[in-house]
């Protein structure tokens, strides 16, 4: 039986700065930061560790969705997207994408899971919860997708 583990969270040097802080001592922040920016030593050694065949990355909160201006967030999106499938073509057997998407533009989200599928070989996306205070089921933030 393979293990695969979903859910699971990187940042890039752009998106840094966006990550959510889930501890008040700067030690541990440094840490989950680091591991977080890590594709090769830490997280291919925890996946051989716990039996991990593969792991499907997206990025971790709340990524874009805390971004105001609209078409940062769209270019910040792409940015990660292209950032992941460059480091999935590395090691395709050990990694797998879920698309970023800025919700903030429901038409433009659409067209960048339809790339991000297609084009780059994702399986989906992952929506890291309210986009500027709205939540996915915001009519504004309605998105559908046109993927084959």
């Amino acid at each position: 039986m393979r293990k695969i583990a979903l859910e699971e969270h990187f940042t890039t040097p752009e998106l840094g700065k966006y990550v959510a802080r889930p501890t008040q001592s700067d030690a541990l922040f440094a840490d989950v930061e680091r591991r977080l920016a890590d594709f090769d030593q830490l997280r291919l050694e925890m996946m051989d560790r716990t039996g991990i065949e593969l792991m499907v990355l997206s990025v971790t909160t709340p990524g874009v969705q805390g971004v105001s201006d609209t078409q940062e967030a769209i270019r910040l999106a792409r940015d990660a997207n292209d950032f992941l499938a460059r480091e999935v073509q590395k090691r395709p057997d050990r990694y797998a994408g879920f698309a970023h998407l800025a919700m903030q533009d429901a038409e433009a989200a659409a067209t960048e899971l339809e790339r991000a599928v297609g084009q780059l070989g994702f399986r989906g996306a992952l929506i890291n919860g309210q986009t500027n205070g709205h939540y996915p089921g915001n009519t504004r933030l309605a998105l559908s997708c046109r993927c084959n």
